[in-house]
């Protein structure tokens, strides 16, 4: 697992949407803490395969660890620990499009967006393709 500070802040009524706040306080209380967020960890996962590296999910990106305050978007920091370079990354595999799994698949520099793993082929299933409602300005077109 990747990062040296997984945490995010979410409101449970994002988590458990499909939860009343009356259903989910027994279970979800004890985690909420006194600005009404559950702090959640997560890890992009990196694997060793006989074929090479693959990473699960790229976490949220600079930009947008930036934009939450949160202590995210650390993940050439934690892949470097690793002795990981991200050209060394030959498959990007993406559980869902949210923009705390796909955020660091790109990055902004002085000519624009660049991949941060530019030799990988990202992956994911069909419904892994951001849509336009969803936040941020990163699109990535999966293919089978």
């Amino acid at each position: 697992m990747l990062s040296p500070t997984p945490v995010a802040a979410y409101e449970p009524e994002d988590l458990y949407s499909d939860l009343g706040p009356d259903e989910a306080a027994p279970a979800v209380g004890p985690l909420v803490n006194d600005q009404g967020l559950m702090h959640l960890p997560y890890y992009p996962l990196l694997v060793r395969t006989p074929d090479g590296l693959a990473l699960i999910d790229t976490g949220a990106g600079l930009a947008l660890a930036e934009e939450w305050g949160e202590p995210v978007g650390r993940l050439d920091e934690a892949l470097g620990a690793a002795g990981v370079a991200a050209d060394d990354i030959g498959l990007v595999l993406l559980s869902h499009a949210h923009p705390d799994h796909i955020g660091g698949l790109t990055t902004e520099n002085e000519s624009g967006r660049r991949l941060v793993f530019p030799r990988a082929r990202p992956r994911g299933d069909q419904g892994t393709a951001p849509r336009a409602h969803e936040p941020g300005p990163i699109r990535l077109h999966v293919r089978g």
